[in-house]
């Protein structure tokens, strides 16, 4: 009974649909959500899954890395897991861009030596072609111990 409904939602004549990922945009709606639920005191966090490939494509804005900066400036913390094939652009992960938005998110493991601050705010890597400063999952398993690592890291006195 949705489709209806989407459909009727969508204006061919304004809509585009890209044919990559539009990151930025996915950002911007998790960021909306956490402002609406934002409770006093209590630390806010996304987990963002990618491949770090291909937002640039057709949806190039808006630019993830500012609105990973942004998040961060307003106290949201992005852990960033690299997933798929390993460095096989644009079909697979893009490890430069992968460490660029670990920096961006403040959440780059070593990140006192391998992000560093932007004149005009935020963080970028130091050497984004250097170690991967991300959290690596190429399968199932790896994804569930980058989650157990991730978990460990902002949950205090909780049952994982």
């Amino acid at each position: 009974g949705a489709g209806a409904a989407i459909a009727a939602a969508l204006d061919p004549e304004t809509t585009t649909i890209c044919y990559s990922t539009p990151t930025g945009d996915a950002l911007l709606a998790a960021r909306d959500e956490l402002v609406r639920i934002k409770k006093p005191g209590v630390d806010q966090y996304l987990l963002l899954v990618t491949d770090g490939a291909d937002f640039d494509l057709s949806c190039p804005l808006p630019d993830p890395l500012e609105v990973l900066r942004g998040l961060d400036a307003d106290g949201i913390k992005t852990f960033i897991v690299g997933f798929g094939a390993q460095d096989t652009t644009p079909q697979g992960v893009n490890p430069p861009m992968l460490n660029r938005m670990a920096c961006a998110g403040g959440t780059a493991q070593s990140f006192a030596t391998a992000c560093s601050a932007l004149p005009t705010g935020g963080f970028d890597a130091v050497d984004p072609s250097g170690a991967h400063i991300y959290f690596d999952a190429a399968n199932a398993t790896e994804l569930g111990n980058a989650l157990g690592v991730i978990a460990g890291q902002v949950c205090c006195g909780c049952l994982l």
